[in-house]
């Protein structure tokens, strides 16, 4: 798989547009380069609507969530 490029906006400033990098993917994780060139480990969650995203943020409230579809 080739790198992916995934970007989304803020809850709480809908003009600012983040993107990340997913770097490699398995089946429950994703492997996700976010700024200054750090790299986490995201468990892959679906959602209600059977769509797959990430949170490389955390899970709090306001987290930015990137879809993956």
């Amino acid at each position: 798989m080739e790198k992916q490029v995934l970007k989304t906006r803020l809850i709480s400033d809908s003009d600012m547009i983040i993107s990340v990098v997913m770097l490699k993917r398995t089946a429950k994780t994703a492997f996700i380069m976010i700024e200054k060139g750090e790299i986490v480990r995201c468990k892959i969650r679906t959602g209600y609507d059977g769509k797959e995203y990430v949170m490389p943020y955390g899970t709090w409230s306001m987290a930015p969530m990137f879809d993956l579809n």
